[in-house]
Parts: C-alpha cells; sequence; structure tokens
C-alpha cells in the first residue's frame, strides 16, 4: 500500500499546477490535482463497485444467457433483473422477471422471489414516476397522504396486486410479514387504507397525538438545496464568517459533484463553481474543523466507505483549505494527509492539548486484509502539516475491524479528550486519553463493548448532569436482511435489533446501558443520526436516519424526543419527520437564524440508481422557550474551541435552579451541526451565569447578566461577551 501512496503523490505532483507557469494561471485550477486523480479513480473502480455499472452487467450476463425456458438460466436472470433494478430500469428487471416465470420447472421458491422482485421493481417505478420526477413536499413520508399520493398509478396498483396474492401463496411467516409492510405501503401511495384490501394487518405508524412537537415542513425545494444524489454527508456552520449558516453536501459515488450553498439571509445560493470546489467528487461523510487556526473554517472529504465489502473504495480523502477570500483549495497532498483506505469517519480534536486539533480516522478492514489499515492518527504540526504517528501513539489496539464511528469527548472530565469507536464486526472501543499520546482501552470496564455490530455514535450530555454519555445505535445488517423485522400486527415499531444504546456516564468511569428506562426499546436500523434541541427546552433530542442497501428495504427515519433527561419519546409522524427513503448525514441547526433549530437530511443509497432529493425540513417554532448562542474562538485553546465546555445556570419562576451542559462539537458521528452552541434554554426567569472552560489550558471564564434570546461570541481570555449581529464576523 506504501508504494501506492508513493505513487500517487508522483502522480499528482505531475499534474500542471497554476505555480509552475503564470500564463497557465488563468486556466488551470488549482484544486485540478485530486479532481483528475478522482476522475481516474472513477474510470478505475467503474468495474469493480458492485454498486455501479449495474446495466452494463445485466446486459453482459443476458448475452451470455440461453433463449430458452431452461431452469439453469433462472440464476443469471435474477442477477440481470437485480442489476436493471438498481441501474434504474425498473421496466427492464420486471421484463427479466417475467422470463423467469415463464420457465416451465421452475421452483416455487423462486417464483415467489420473482413475484417479490417484481412488485419491488413495480413500485420503484412507482417512487421514480411519482415522488423522484413530481417531487413533493410530502413525497415519500409515513403516513403517504396529501401531495404525497401517487398520481402515476401504475407501479403502486401492479405492486400491491402482486403482493396481496404472494400473502396467500407463501405461507412462510417471515416473508409475509415483508409482504404486509410493503403493500400497506403501495395502497397508502394510492390514496387507499388496507381495509380496501381485506387486508386485516395496518402500519401502526407510531403516536399522532402526543401534540409535543407542531409539524416540520420540507423546504428544500423552495430553497433550491434539495440536491439528487446518493448516500452522503453534511454540514451546517458558518464558512464565509457572516454570522449564518452555511450548507456543505457530499454524494459517495466519484461521479457526484461536492456541494457548497452559501447562506444569503435565509436564502441558498449555489457557489459550488465560484468558490473553487468544482471536480472535488465523492464523500460518504464530510467533518469540519479549523485545523490551521486561521479563523476560516475547513473541512474533511471521507470517501470509500462502505466499498470494503467489494474489497474497493481505496481512495484519498481530502483536506479541503478555506483560504478566507471566498474560495477552497485541497491541501490533501501538501498536509500529508493522503492516504488510500476506505473510511467515513474521522474526528477532530486536541489530544495533545498543544492547541491545534489532531485527527484521528477510522477506516473499514475485512478481517483476512493483512495490506490495510485499520486506523490512523495525524499530529497536527501546527505549520499547516500533519505528520502520521500511529506507530508512536501507545494504548490503542484495534483488530482487522470495520470502523463505522470515531467520536472524541472527555468522559472522565481529567480535561484531555478520549476516543470512543464504534465497530461493525466487533466489540466497540472506549480510549482513556492519559496525556502524551498515551491512551488506555477502557470499554470493557466502562461496559460500553456493545452492541457488537453498531454503527453511528456520539458524546452527549442528554440529562445535564454535567458527564459525558454515549449513543452507539447497532446495525446488525448483511446482504439478507429485509424489511421483515420491522413489522408485526402491532405495527412496524417494536422489533428486537437494531435498537438505540443510550450509556448513563455513572460519573466514575462506568457507564449503564439504560434504553430499555429511557424508551428505546426498538430497533430503528439507523445510519445517519445526530442530536440537536428542537423544542428548546434545554434538553438534547436526536433523530435518526434509517435503511439498508436493498431497494425494498422502505422504513421511517425517527425523531426521538427528550423528556427533561427521563425518557424519549417517538414524535415522529405529528412532526412529519418519517421519511421512507434512506437517510445518510443529517445535521441541525438554526439557518434560518429564528431561534429553533432545523435539520438537513442526506437521502440516498449505495446503488446507482438509490437517489432521492435531500430535505431541509424547517422547525415551526418552540411554545416561546428561549435560546442563547454561542460561538467560542479559541486563542490559545484551538480556535475551533472543539472540546471546550459551557455550564449555564438557570432560575426558573419559582425560583428553581437548574444546570444546562453543552461541548463544543460538531455532533454525531455522520452529519456536522454547527460548532457554535444553539442551547435552549426551557422558560427561565434568567440566566444566572454562563462558565466556559477551555480546552487547552483549563481556563473558567464565568460571565453573568447574561440576555436570552441573543447571539454572543467569546474569544477566549478576554473575559468579555460580545454580542454578535448578523452579517459580523463569526470566528
Amino acid at each position: 500500500m506504501t508504494w501506492f501512496i508513493l505513487s500517487l503523490a508522483v502522480l499528482l505532483s505531475t499534474i500542471p499546477f497554476p505555480s509552475d507557469a503564470l500564463e497557465e494561471k488563468a486556466f488551470v485550477h488549482p484544486n485540478l490535482q485530486m479532481s483528475q486523480k478522482l476522475r481516474q479513480l472513477d474510470l478505475l473502480d467503474n468495474e469493480s463497485n458492485v454498486f455501479e455499472n449495474n446495466i452494463e452487467r445485466a446486459e453482459r450476463v443476458l448475452g451470455r444467457t440461453q433463449a430458452s425456458s431452461d431452469k439453469k438460466n433462472a440464476s443469471k436472470l435474477f442477477f440481470a433483473a437485480h442489476q436493471y433494478l438498481v441501474g434504474g430500469q425498473p421496466e427492464q428487471s420486471i421484463n427479466v422477471l417475467k422470463r423467469v416465470l415463464k420457465i416451465s420447472d421452475l421452483d416455487k421458491k423462486d417464483k415467489i422471489r420473482a413475484k417479490y422482485e417484481m412488485a419491488v421493481a413495480y413500485f420503484r417505478m412507482g417512487e421514480r414516476d411519482n415522488c423522484i420526477k413530481h417531487h413533493s413536499t410530502d413525497s415519500c413520508l409515513l403516513p403517504i397522504k396529501g401531495k404525497g399520493i401517487h398520481g402515476q398509478r401504475k407501479g403502486a396498483n401492479e405492486a400491491v396486486e402482486l403482493l396481496l396474492g404472494l400473502i396467500k401463496e407463501d405461507q412462510n411467516k417471515k416473508n409475509r410479514m415483508k409482504y404486509k409492510w410493503l403493500s400497506n405501503i403501495a395502497i397508502m401511495a394510492l390514496g387507499k387504507t388496507p381495509d380496501q384490501y381485506q387486508l386485516a394487518e395496518k402500519i401502526d405508524t407510531g403516536p399522532n397525538d402526543n401534540k409535543l412537537l407542531d409539524r416540520f415542513s420540507d423546504i428544500s425545494k423552495r430553497l433550491n438545496v434539495n440536491t439528487v444524489g446518493h448516500a452522503g454527508g453534511v454540514i451546517f456552520d458558518d464558512f464565509d464568517n457572516d454570522g449564518d449558516f452555511d450548507l456543505v453536501v457530499s454524494s459517495s459515488f466519484l461521479s457526484d459533484q461536492i456541494r457548497y450553498f452559501e447562506n444569503s439571509n435565509g436564502r441558498f445560493l449555489d457557489k459550488t463553481q465560484k468558490v473553487g470546489l468544482e471536480g472535488i467528487t465523492g464523500g460518504l461523510s464530510i467533518v469540519q474543523a479549523d485545523y490551521n487556526n486561521d479563523g476560516h473554517l475547513d473541512f474533511l472529504i471521507l470517501r470509500g466507505g462502505w466499498l470494503f465489502l467489494t474489497r474497493g473504495g481505496n481512495h484519498p480523502n481530502s483536506l479541503i483549505r478555506n483560504n478566507g477570500d471566498g474560495s477552497f483549495t485541497d491541501v490533501t497532498v501538501e498536509s500529508g494527509l493522503l492516504s488510500l483506505y476506505p473510511t467515513q469517519t474521522a474526528t477532530w480534536a486536541d489530544f495533545d492539548r498543544d492547541g491545534d486539533l489532531d485527527l484521528f480516522i477510522g477506516n473499514e478492514l475485512l478481517k483476512d486484509d493483512s495490506s490495510s489499515k485499520n486506523w490512523e492518527f495525524y499530529l497536527n504540526l501546527g505549520n499547516g502539516k500533519f505528520r502520521e504517528i500511529s506507530k508512536e501513539v501507545r494504548g490503542i489496539r484495534i483488530n482487522h475491524e470495520v470502523i463505522k464511528a470515531v467520536v472524541s469527548g472527555d468522559y472522565d472530565n481529567d480535561g484531555n479528550m478520549d476516543i470512543f469507536i464504534s465497530s461493525w464486526n466487533d466489540k466497540n472501543h472506549l480510549f482513556k486519553n492519559k496525556g502524551q499520546f498515551k491512551f488506555q482501552e477502557m470499554a470493557a470496564l466502562a461496559g460500553v463493548e456493545g452492541p457488537i455490530a453498531s454503527f453511528p455514535a456520539w458524546f452527549w450530555d442528554y440529562d445535564n448532569d454535567g458527564h459525558l454519555d454515549l449513543l452507539v445505535s447497532e446495525f446488525v445488517f448483511d446482504y439478507k436482511t429485509d424489511i421483515s423485522q420491522y413489522f408485526s400486527t402491532h405495527g412496524p415499531l417494536k422489533p428486537t435489533v437494531n435498537i438505540p444504546v443510550i450509556y448513563k456516564n455513572l460519573g466514575d468511569g462506568r457507564f449503564r446501558n439504560v434504553s430499555d428506562k429511557m424508551g428505546l426499546n426498538y430497533g430503528t436500523l439507523s445510519m445517519g443520526a445526530n442530536f440537536g434541541d428542537v423544542n428548546n427546552d434545554g434538553f438534547l433530542d436526536f433523530y435518526m436516519g434509517t435503511g439498508a442497501p436493498g431497494m425494498d428495504f422502505l422504513f421511517p427515519n425517527k425523531m426521538f424526543l427528550n423528556d427533561n433527561g427521563k425518557k424519549f419519546v417517538d414524535v415522529t409522524t405529528e412532526a412529519g419527520l418519517g421519511h421512507l427513503q434512506k437517510a445518510h448525514g443529517i445535521s441541525f441547526a438554526d439557518f434560518d437564524n429564528d431561534g429553533d433549530q432545523d435539520i438537513y437530511v442526506v437521502i440516498g443509497g449505495l446503488y446507482s440508481d438509490d437517489t432521492f432529493q435531500n430535505s431541509l425540513f424547517q422547525n415551526p417554532g418552540s411554545d416561546g422557550s428561549n435560546w442563547i448562542r454561542l460561538t467560542l474562538v479559541g486563542v490559545k485553546s484551538n480556535r475551533s474551541a472543539i472540546g471546550a465546555k459551557v455550564k449555564i445556570t438557570l432560575q426558573d419562576n419559582e425560583n428553581k435552579i437548574r444546570s444546562i451542559y453543552r461541548t463544543v462539537s460538531s455532533g454525531g458521528s455522520f452529519g456536522g451541526n454547527p460548532l457554535a452552541l444553539e442551547i435552549g434554554l426551557g422558560k427561565p426567569q434568567k440566566i444566572l451565569s454562563l462558565e466556559i472552560t477551555w480546552p487547552r489550558e483549563g481556563l473558567v471564564e464565568t460571565f453573568k447578566k447574561i440576555d436570552m434570546n441573543k447571539r454572543y461570541r467569546v474569544i477566549e481570555g478576554t473575559h468579555s461577551l460580545q454580542e454578535a449581529t448578523q452579517g459580523s464576523a463569526s470566528r
């Protein structure tokens, strides 16, 4: 692998760069090096990546298949039908499956399979003709109603007919649950009810009468941010230092352009080309930080995630430097961050407390792959460059694992940033930072090794006790995973696998699994996920993006409201957030500066045709609860203030005292919240004090006489709380 990286670096260095010749300056873009390499890799990957190039595969297999109705052709026909479906030609998939059904000696099991896959293809055709081509604010939201009902009805009609037939024909209990779930969805898409089809089992879409949240509205189309793409990442943050949150969106295919939207008073302008990002493609996830402490927010693009399944994904990540003049430059090679391992997760933190942000990247490694590197640890040298020091770091031992989440936080309040790692095929890890790049594995002692197969994770203080808790969500998935486990006669919400786990920090180095106590006793199969405070009550809520690669996997995203740190309440249906398509990167941010957090969701899957419009759900507003926004600027600490701790002490109308605790971070492992802290306060009488603990030296600054419902900027060491107005510098 080393020689490959060196050869790539040499190749990149030979591509003409503007500084090589003045006459080329107007014609060669500074990001040409990386964009050309990404195009080359895209061409090389096209054949080996099973998620792409599907139509060509289908036609190649069909070309080798005899025209006779021989049973031995069935497996090839099934393969071709699947490739047509995931490649965006459901009609061709249906035609091939009809050929399968004409095979005279076809097994009953294969007949059932062909009919089911045909039903899925018909419904996908309906999704394409309605939800995608005629997209509306109600498209694919469960329960399907209003403008979400299909006008082009052929796809859903045919799917319902086939699925109802399969319910009668197939006695396999698991399969029947799958048919009932999807037939419910298709019937809803037709604007009808299961009763009209004599279908006894009806989807319980969850509580709709909690009256805890008003309905959110998807305004992505109106604001021109409903980009269509595959699985990808998102960042909401202030990249141009004007006081509002801009939007960066990625999509995982190397042919997918990254998008940059500038926020202009709550309206978004696509500035991708103008800021110099044209040609920078791909990225299953993205994460932001001011790595060079220049006051301008940069970001990292992570590529190749999940492609380890095909022994691929050896793509370079990209460090994108914000030049501060309205342009961005890919500085991956010159910064020392060039590597070629499949990944989608990384965390920025000042692990050695020297004032610069270091970088930990978790890679995806098959157990029998000795050529890859499981994790990378980059020391920030303070001059815009990094040095990879994993061989020098002590105490971190990770087997050949698929790392799906890396998050950092000071769980034991000793001032050092610790690391939690979510592993998809092994036990999880919690590494206590003992200083000087010495770590100690604490997962077993702390009680956080499970779940064995997990995906998104984060540190947060969900109960406001001053100790960072953990959320890690199970993701038990293989190619046989289907929707049947998510449906029962009591509704789709009570499976016993893929349960999000809440670990409460007990304050003594140990955690306790309180998921059942907190009301999280059913699964979600979550991928993207993040947290925020959507009702401004001071307690953190969370939203989970659900899914699996199969085109038949349609399961609603889930929104959980925090009830005073005592339990989480499912408010998905009443909030209008139950999107059925596959969701990945999620970000909470008050993009329109009205005092409440909105939610952006990247929607799309891994296959060529598994694309969908992204959503921006606008918060309708809370019940008059108060808030405060804090932008912290490090001086001795890292400029982003990542790891800084905030304690707000409040007095309510009955003179009771309570505190709210927050830590500066970008939130969960799959989606970037702003680094500015947006803190709900509830309805207190007043703020008694604001206490900030800065991460480098532990400096504590305390402020009093603070107004609510305002935005403040705090520069480390100045002991000054500056009110920030829109248009003023945030960093």
